[in-house]
């Protein structure tokens, strides 16, 4: 999801001082590396919906604290989640619900993907 993230609102966007090689291994090399390693190697056990939610809940809390933090310092990691560049916080609310759902639709992809892959057995 990063990647697609990144790729769709950031790509082209002055990144302040981050370093070239930092931002290609994390937002291009690092999302297709993952998507690799979960094709080639599948889940063990069959994944449900309510897997789904632990996923959710490092993007929930990295959100949150990325709002919190951002109005005490005044900066924001993201231009979307800046309500003063994103028009507002309608803005943000409109951003963060996008991006939700497609952090659910891509989600339930990997996870259908995930339980119809092959799994290695382990002995």
């Amino acid at each position: 999801m990063l990647g697609l993230v990144f790729g769709a609102l950031l790509a082209g966007q002055d990144l302040g001082s981050l370093l070239p090689w930092v931002n290609f291994v994390v937002h291009y090399l690092m999302p297709v590396v993952m998507v690799a390693d979960w094709l080639f190697q599948p889940p063990r056990s069959k994944l449900t919906i309510k897997h789904l939610w632990y996923w959710l809940l490092y993007p929930v809390a990295y959100f949150v604290y990325s709002l919190i933090r951002g109005s005490f310092v005044n900066w924001y990691a993201y231009w979307f989640i800046d309500p003063m560049r994103a028009g507002g916080w309608g803005g943000v609310a409109v951003f963060a619900v996008a991006i939700s759902v497609g952090f659910l639709v891509v989600s339930l992809a990997m996870l259908g993907l995930g339980n119809k892959l092959e799994r290695q057995v382990s002995y």
